[in-house]
């Protein structure tokens, strides 16, 4: 099984919105990673607001460790995994857990399997996707949008995006220049 996760730190999320990226041939800004607040419930059910990281590039959804301990999660299955971060062509074989944790989402509980890692990147530029702004990237992918930065406590992947942000969300937010049908 082959899944795609992103490393601790990557220098490349180590930028100001106003900073850029130069080469000879081309200028490219810094990309903004999508995220949004939402809340957890921890192993008694009292509910906790974190920062998940959406990322259409992983196969798996993720939980840092310190989320998972400060949740009180017990496992709910173990696992082993190859972990391929981002840019990095070597697989790391990992030995680790799967832990069942619930969402609240619009007056509903939703419970997602994710996978434990030691962390998640840590200060990613990024677009909140509660943002009023968010609707002009929807109407425009290259609209430049407010950034923040984010310590992201939880990656959603593709295997839990549409249980969580709902199947019409996934399929206008711009996936490379058109929907995910295109």
């Amino acid at each position: 099984m082959t899944t795609t996760a992103y490393p601790s730190q990557r220098k490349e999320y180590q930028v100001t919105p106003k900073e850029s990226v130069h080469s000879d041939t081309n200028q490219q800004k810094s990309v903004a990673m999508l995220t949004r607040r939402v809340t957890v419930m921890d192993s008694e059910g009292r509910p906790q607001s974190k920062v998940a990281f959406i990322d259409n590039g992983s196969t798996r959804s993720y939980a840092s460790r310190d989320l998972i301990k400060s949740l009180n999660l017990a496992p709910w299955d173990d696992t082993s995994i190859l972990l391929q971060t981002f840019a990095n062509p070597k697989l790391v074989p990992m030995h680790t857990e799967l832990f069942k944790v619930h969402f609240q989402v619009n007056g509903k509980v939703i419970p997602l399997i994710l996978t434990a890692v030691p962390e998640l990147p840590k200060h990613i530029p990024a677009v909140d996707m509660e943002d009023e702004s968010i609707h002009d990237l929807l109407a425009d992918p290259h609209a430049v949008l407010p950034r923040v930065e984010e310590n992201p406590d939880i990656l959603i992947g593709l295997d839990s995006m549409q249980t969580l942000l709902g199947k019409r969300s996934v399929d206008i937010l711009p996936w490379h220049g058109g929907g995910m049908g295109n």
